[in-house]
Formats: C-alpha cells, sequence, structure tokens
C-alpha cells in the first residue's frame, strides 16, 4: 500500500498594513505562496484574486479605468511551480488613489488541491498626491514704490481616502526664498488647491532699491 499526501499550497501578501507611496515614486509589494514544495518535488499552483481601485481620474470610484497598473498583477489567475515569492512594482507614473488586491483562492493544480489563503489576504496600495506649485506672472516691471502682486498656485493637493469615497484635501507646506520683500513672511501650511495672492515690494516706502530682485 503506498499512500501519497498532496499539499494544501498556502497565499499571503507580505505587507500587513496599507502600503503608502507617493506619487512618481517606486515601491514593491511580495506575495508568498508556500508549502507548495515537498522534498525536491514543486507542485504547480494558480492564485485566483480580484481588485477594487480607485483613483482621481474615476473620482474615486472603482470601474473601468480605474485598474492599477502593476507588471504581473493585471490578470487573475496567478500561476507558479513550488514555494515561491513574487514581487510586483508599484509604478512611478501611477495616477494618486486607493488600489486594492483581494487574494481569493490558491489551488495546487498538479492535484487539485485546494489550499488556504492564510495571514493577510488583502493588500492596499494607497498612492499619494505630489502637490504642484506654480508662480504668475513670472515677472513684473514696476516704478519705485508701487506693490505688485502675483499668485502662486497649488494645484494636484487631493487624493482618494477609499475606494468609492468622495476625494478629500491633502495637507501641503511651502517653503520659499523671498527676494523681493514680500507680505509672506513664513511657511505656508494649507489644505487642498489653493491660490495664494502674494504681495511684492511690500515694505514702507520707500521699499526695494531700483534693480532686479
Amino acid at each position: 500500500f503506498k499512500l501519497t499526501i498532496n499539499p494544501r499550497p498556502t497565499a499571503e501578501w507580505s505587507e500587513t498594513t496599507p502600503l503608502e507611496v507617493c506619487e512618481h515614486n517606486l515601491d514593491s509589494f511580495e506575495l508568498e505562496i508556500a508549502n507548495a514544495t515537498v522534498g525536491a518535488t514543486d507542485f504547480n499552483w494558480e492564485v485566483s484574486f480580484s481588485e477594487i481601485s480607485g483613483n482621481l481620474s474615476s473620482s474615486c470610484n472603482s470601474g473601468s479605468g480605474a485598474e492599477g497598473s502593476f507588471v504581473g498583477l493585471t490578470s487573475s489567475p496567478l500561476s507558479g511551480s513550488g514555494d515561491s515569492t513574487l514581487k510586483f512594482y508599484v509604478a512611478d507614473n501611477l495616477e494618486p488613489g486607493q488600489y486594492t488586491f483581494v487574494i481569493s483562492s490558491v489551488i495546487n493544480t498538479t492535484s487539485t488541491c485546494t489550499g488556504n489563503v492564510i495571514g493577510n489576504d488583502t493588500i492596499v496600495i494607497n498612492v499619494r498626491p505630489q502637490p504642484v506649485a506654480a508662480i504668475s506672472p513670472l515677472t513684473a516691471s514696476i516704478c519705485e514704490e508701487d506693490k505688485p502682486t502675483f499668485n502662486i498656485q497649488i494645484t494636484n493637493a487631493r487624493y482618494c481616502p477609499g475606494v468609492n469615497s468622495a476625494s478629500i484635501d491633502a495637507q501641503w507646506t511651502l517653503d520659499f526664498n523671498d527676494g523681493v520683500e514680500s507680505n509672506v513672511t513664513t511657511t505656508i501650511t494649507k489644505n487642498g488647491n489653493s491660490t495664494e495672492v502674494v504681495t511684492a515690494n511690500s515694505l514702507a516706502p520707500p521699499g526695494l532699491n531700483p534693480g532686479v530682485h
């Protein structure tokens, strides 16, 4: 009598907390497949998963066009052989949003044994926005003692707190070097998209000396 006991593979994400990624930065996460190798024998396996994601273009709602662009993690199921660690990369061009992957099953396809999803079955990737600051106009020509204004516009300062939730403001701080004696004397800290109106040459007369500042 010969008894062969085939393994039930296990699958889990390596991350136990949401992965926080800044826009335009690279990062990675891993999927661990275990109990798929017995001695020198590797067993084939399949892992099925689903994605529920939302980004700023989709108004944080799930649906077509909201899915993330993760190399190797674009369609279910994933397949392989033996104990494995699969690494997936967050692209630096991924739009701000929340990207969620949930493992639904893992199967030993060599012997048709259903495995177990253990530990962390869900991975959440939060891509946070990188605010953009722009000055307009870039130049001004004035007479002595005049006090021109210019704008500092902050954009891309909203993010998705969750899938199918309304976007909210992101907090930002703006540091600067002031060579025009403006009325802004400290770091600016605010939330969300904003336009800051700045007055130059704001000191008491006579103000700045003639020249380029």
